[in-house]
């Protein structure tokens, strides 16, 4: 009955088929908390990121192994179109461990964090999200805050993970066919103890990198 993580927060694991490589390898994790349904696919990385909420970026170079990049992702108002902004977060509020070792994975790495950490106000200058805020919640996460309840967020969330080489090119995703596929779905509820997870078939890949070569996805969270 007890949760794998502490009331609050959500740990994702990305797995991998080998030691996940930080230098020349980036890591994402996507998450839409917009409660629509859709999940976000990788040719959104290099285009309009639609369906896309927040991103956990790990990797890609020197130094980025060292905490995650957070990313806000919001139709900018102004020239229009999907952008990403960068997230301020404090350093207990997301936790990086770059190395698992588990019945299930061998390799790869866990983020875990306090999911008010990415319930937040659109940046300024930006369309507004449904649903509208609460004026009564913080969107900074506090020690007398637990989400859910959301100011900003739905419950009900999808998550991908995408592998990225230092040229901008997706290399790996969920799908079991391609990396840039819509074949694959997978999410949680937020307001539910969660211990999920999605393999992949391990012959069906063409991704020769196994520092890239994406296996599957574990969540643990504890509402």
């Amino acid at each position: 009955s007890q949760g794998a993580v502490p009331s609050g927060q959500t740990l994702i694991r990305f797995a991998t088929a080998g030691a996940p490589d930080f230098q020349t390898v980036s890591y994402l994790i996507v998450l839409n908390t917009s409660g629509n349904g859709h999940q976000p696919l990788a040719q959104r990385y290099n285009s309009d990121y639609n369906d896309w909420s927040y991103v956990f970026l790990v990797g890609g170079g020197r130094g980025y192994a060292d905490a995650p990049v957070l990313e806000q992702v919001y139709q900018d108002a102004a020239p229009g179109g999907y952008r990403p902004f960068p997230v301020q977060y404090a350093p207990q509020a997301v936790m990086l461990r770059t190395a698992v070792a588990n019945a299930n994975v061998q390799f790869g790495f866990d983020i875990q964090f306090d999911r008010c950490a990415v319930d937040r106000a659109p940046p300024s200058g930006t369309a507004t999200p449904s649903p509208a805020p609460s004026p009564s919640m913080s969107a900074s996460p506090n020690p007398g805050r637990v989400c859910p309840p959301f100011a900003y967020d739905q419950s009900n969330w999808k998550v991908s993970l995408f592998t990225v080489d230092r040229a901008g090119s997706v290399i790996d995703s969920l799908s079991p066919t391609s990396a840039t596929a819509s074949d694959y779905s997978f999410g949680l509820d937020t307001s539910l103890l969660v211990q999920t997870n999605d393999f992949k078939p391990r012959t069906n890949t063409s991704v020769q990198n196994l520092a890239a070569q994406i296996v599957g996805v574990e969540v643990f969270s504890t509402p």
